[in-house]
């Protein structure tokens, strides 16, 4: 979809509503992508929170119908996505139905999630290494890239 900055705050901020996960095996039993962006959204505006908003205002072409739906993908969505061959080969497979690009061809770059991990970092996911890793404040205002998800 595009590179975003996960957050512009000035100060540590630990959005009130959104859990801490303070390791990767109980971050990847996060799967509320949708709780976690709406509680991302409510903390701050697209100014504050890019990536949030770029995936929950996301709308692909020709699909008007999902708008408003989409979501950044919680770290326990992005691990079983990345992690798994058959899963990456089975959404590649429907993306390039429907036209769009592959899940792994950014090359190794990092992608959003929507769980904390404390109230200095994030969850990111990497294509390259394909797991899990804490992005600490310093590095919220790197764009990295949104993949936006879709609960049905």
């Amino acid at each position: 979809m595009g590179l975003f900055v996960w957050s512009r705050e000035e100060r540590d901020t630990d959005i009130p509503d959104l859990p801490n996960y303070g390791d990767v095996s109980s971050a990847e039993k996060d799967f509320d992508s949708c709780g976690n962006t709406q509680k991302i959204i409510k903390q701050g505006d697209a100014s504050i929170y890019p990536a949030a908003w770029a995936a929950a205002n996301y709308t692909p072409p020709g699909i008007p119908e999902t708008n408003g739906k989409w979501c950044l993908p919680a770290a326990g969505i992005g691990s079983a996505i990345n992690n798994n061959a058959e899963n990456i080969s089975n959404i590649n497979l429907s993306l390039s139905k429907v036209g769009g690009e592959s899940l792994l061809s950014t090359g190794g770059d990092r992608f959003w999630t929507s769980s904390e991990n404390t109230y200095l970092a994030v969850w990111t996911f990497s294509d390259s290494r394909r797991d899990l890793q804490a992005a600490y404040k310093s590095y919220l205002v790197n764009e990295y890239d949104v993949r936006p998800v879709i609960e049905f």
